[in-house]
């Protein structure tokens, strides 16, 4: 009885995490959507600082360089479809003035 209890457990935990794999793929095509949209109209100085709302930090270590990005799919990173660059500095405990 124990092993049926566990495994119904397993499947319900399998569920809820497919759920949300689904959630966030529908959640990243949104973005990729908002992106592919501003992108094509957009200028080099538009583009140059969408890439640093997106970048998180950048690690070093010798030879190796490695980019690690925030992608905001949340709304209270954007609003309007912009993304917000204080949504990032709150976030990471800092305050930017605007």
């Amino acid at each position: 009885m124990a092993e049926l209890i566990r495994e119904e457990q397993l499947q319900q935990a399998e569920s809820v995490q497919q759920r949300h794999l689904q959630t966030l793929a529908a959640q990243v095509d949104d973005f990729r959507a908002a992106m592919a949209d501003g992108l094509e109209h957009a200028s080099f100085e538009q583009r140059r600082t969408l890439v640093e709302l997106l970048i998180d930090r950048v690690v070093v270590d010798g030879s190796d360089v490695e980019i690690r990005y925030v992608i905001p799919l949340s709304g209270a990173a954007r609003r309007k479809g912009v993304l917000r660059p204080r949504y990032r500095a709150t976030q990471q405990g800092g305050e930017t003035t605007d």
